[in-house]
């Protein structure tokens, strides 16, 4: 991406998320990708996930986390499970 006369790398363009994105959800929960910061390293981004709990009770769950390489599908980047995550029954009003 050109930026005046700056070339940015794609890791680096100031965009949302670009290519296929794949959610599964097995439970009534709500995932939203809150926001991809950037870091020093070109390789590297953090992502601060939100999850909403849309049923009435709170629940306790392991998250799976999985990033494909988007040219090689099947070839995991990253993959972390977070263990017994606490999600608090939804507000109703």
């Amino acid at each position: 991406m050109k930026w005046g006369e700056y070339n940015i790398p794609p890791s680096r363009s100031f965009t949302g998320i670009i290519g296929r994105v794949k959610l599964e959800s097995v439970n009534r929960f709500l995932f939203l990708i809150s926001i991809c910061k950037n870091t020093p390293e070109l390789t590297k981004v953090n992502a601060i996930l939100s999850f909403t709990n849309e049923t009435s009770s709170s629940v306790k769950q392991d998250v799976e986390l999985i990033v494909n390489e988007k040219v090689n599908p099947d070839k995991v980047v990253f993959r972390q499970t977070l263990k017994a995550i606490s999600f608090p029954a939804e507000i109703m009003k």
